[in-house]
């Protein structure tokens, strides 16, 4: 903890923010903002937005159309300005309006201060839906807690990190375990579920005044808004948001929504949940006069242009994937919907989805893979247009004479974990010592092998034996096979020849699973995710290794399979489409054709098709045993 300093909102020096800080970026002043009403017109057609965004995006409209924003305070602040209140706020300049700032409540005669910096907000047609806060310092956690507890706050959404680039951006406010106490609050955390982007939190309050009472409230904590800007993808924002409205609590309170200073992150979410309800009502969104609606209420909401783009290819992404997330009891209804075929088209609506996926999906170009393009490494690579990503490759570590750090292998996310799997082609002839080097360096336990490989076959380097072998700097020996009809398991103990720590593997061979494979191999698959999550549930939760020939077509189809059921069975929704598109951020090749889209439906009908009941969901094991 040496190298983590306070930010300048927890030493209280209650300065002006300034432009390096990534949360409190200064927007200069343009001096026709007041004539910014006459732009505020710009409603577009649900239908006609993603093509909007391209043409603004190509003209660097942005720039322009925020530069006209009127920035910094527009409305009085008096109460922030009061002696005994300023330093309450982490800049000065960035406080709670008097007419739209929440009062705490006053207890007893020497207190003298109702302030918080905090700010209600309205929804679409929904007045107060929202409070807008700083995340609390040492000196104002105590009334962060009483002004939850005094407005009846059932969620709280987070979006900033406790830590960021080396300083504090936030004082933590709920226990690690057990239960703490803030003043007059005290607070229990009762559960935490941790997920790649974010974590869910149950925390119980209680007054220390008011007793027999308790209030119980959900924290949602996205942790994957970076340092500086806004996140890379979409996707996993929206993701996040569902799961906040998933949510019903039974306290009537405002959403409490916080970053840091309270006002980029937390506008840009604010305004992308109006944004999506305008939508559903108006089958048009209005960006400029939804983001000037917040700023009458909260200085700078939606703070910088990076954010105000952000907000714009959120917006569009969430237009097109409506209503992608399926409570697991509408699934066969929606499926069937999705299979039936447009009689003016001819195509059904899935192929529809398949488009709107192409057109959503980034494509690699010669910068994001440098690496994969050195001249050391191109005989390592397969197929030229199959490569790693510089910004998700796993870096090989262990030394070994004439290799490098590169291997073809991308990170992907899983549900619960942002570094879920690990994606890479069957290893060649010159790269099986890499291959060992990626298992030994990242820890992995579990191999998933996709390829029926030929006797003979020269193009593919035998990684695997039968016996006890040496892949020099490592020694490879079998401890047990488990052999079935239509997959085996292989258990291996993997050791540097130096270190001789043994690090046990499991190898799943899995000639069954084709690149189109059919509703008949769908037991099997099932088998082999029960077989697997039994396995690491000894021997740990490491990334999973997924290979086949070309790193993409099988291992990218059982990769996002596996984090559908995985969804299924922890938040009981199905939701493929944000899954294909978080794994194509990194390998951009993933789910090649309508065929694969289809077979990920028709995995989870039967996964679902096995319930005795919809009112009685169960986990994987018990669905296999009925089998």
């Amino acid at each position: 903890m040496g190298d983590i300093q306070p930010d300048v909102e927890d030493q209280q020096s209650n300065r002006e923010y300034e432009a390096e800080d990534p949360e409190v970026h200064v927007v200069p002043e343009d001096p026709e903002a007041t004539t910014y009403e006459n732009h505020l017109s710009t409603s577009v057609p649900v239908e006609e937005f993603w093509d909007y965004i391209q043409e603004k995006m190509a003209a660097d409209g942005f720039k322009a159309e925020f530069a006209k924003f009127p920035a910094g305070l527009h409305a009085k602040a008096e109460v922030a300005n009061l002696p005994y209140n300023k330093a309450k706020s982490r800049y000065k300049n960035l406080v709670a309006y008097d007419h739209s700032r929440v009062v705490l409540r006053l207890h007893g005669p020497n207190d003298k201060s109702d302030y918080i910096n905090a700010c209600y907000i309205d929804g679409y047609n929904q007045p107060k839906k929202f409070i807008a806060s700083q995340g609390p310092t040492d000196l104002i956690i105590n009334d962060f807690m009483r002004m939850l507890w005094e407005q009846n706050v059932g969620k709280i959404v987070m979006v900033t990190n406790l830590i960021e680039a080396t300083k504090i951006k936030c004082k933590q406010y709920w226990p690690s375990e057990g239960c703490t106490r803030f003043g007059v609050i005290e607070v229990t955390l009762l559960d935490e579920e941790v997920y790649a982007n974010c974590a869910i939190r149950t925390l119980e309050l209680s007054h220390t005044k008011v007793k027999n009472k308790t209030k119980i409230l959900k924290q949602f904590h996205f942790s994957a808004w970076p340092d500086h800007g806004a996140p890379s993808d979409a996707t996993i924002l929206l993701d996040f948001r569902d799961k906040v409205l998933e949510y019903n609590s039974t306290l009537p309170g405002p959403i409490l929504v916080h970053c840091s200073a309270g006002i980029g992150r937390t506008g840009t979410f604010i305004a992308l949940d109006y944004l999506i309800n305008q939508a559903k009502e108006e089958n048009v969104v209005n960006v400029p006069a939804c983001v000037m609606i917040l700023r009458q209420q909260r200085v700078n909401m939606v703070q910088t242009q990076e954010q105000y783009e952000f907000l714009h290819s959120a917006l569009g992404e969430a237009l097109k994937f409506s209503d992608s997330s399926i409570p697991f009891v509408n699934f066969a209804t929606v499926y069937s919907d999705l299979c039936t075929v447009d009689p003016e088209t001819g195509q059904s609506k899935m192929v529809a989805q398949f488009e709107v996926l192409r057109e959503l999906s980034q494509t690699a170009n010669k910068m994001h893979v440098k690496s994969a393009r050195h001249p050391d490494n191109i005989s390592k690579n397969r197929y030229s247009k199959f490569l790693a990503l510089d910004s998700c490759r796993p870096y090989l570590s262990t030394p070994v004479s004439g290799s490098n750090d590169y291997i073809n292998a991308v990170y992907l996310p899983g549900y619960k974990q942002k570094r879920g799997f690990i994606l890479t082609q069957t290893p060649l002839p010159n790269t099986v010592v890499d291959f060992w080097r990626l298992v030994y360096d990242h820890k992995v336990s579990t191999i998933i092998m996709l390829d029926r490989v030929k006797t003979g076959d020269k193009n593919v380097g035998v990684y695997w034996t039968d016996k006890k072998e040496t892949f020099n700097p490592f020694e490879v020996e079998v401890t047990d096979v488990d052999q079935r009809v239509e997959f085996s398991t292989w258990t291996y103990e993997l050791s540097h020849k130096d270190k001789k720590a043994p690090q046990p593997i499991k190898q799943f061979r899995c000639p069954f699973f084709t690149s189109e494979p059919t509703l008949k191999t769908i037991p099997t698959l099932l088998t082999v995710l029960q077989s697997v999550d039994m396995w690491r549930d000894k021997a740990g939760d490491g990334p999973v290794l997924v290979h086949c020939r070309d790193g993409v077509t099988k291992s990218g189809l059982f990769c996002v399979v596996w984090t559908v059921l995985e969804r299924l069975k922890v938040d009981q929704n199905v939701n493929i489409l944000q899954t294909v598109k978080q794994m194509r951020n990194n390998r951009p090749e993933i789910i090649t054709d309508v065929g694969q889209l289809n077979f990920i439906h028709q995995v989870v009908m039967g996964y679902l098709d096995n319930f005795q009941t919809y009112a009685n969901f169960r986990p994987m094991t018990t669905v296999l045993e009925a089998m």
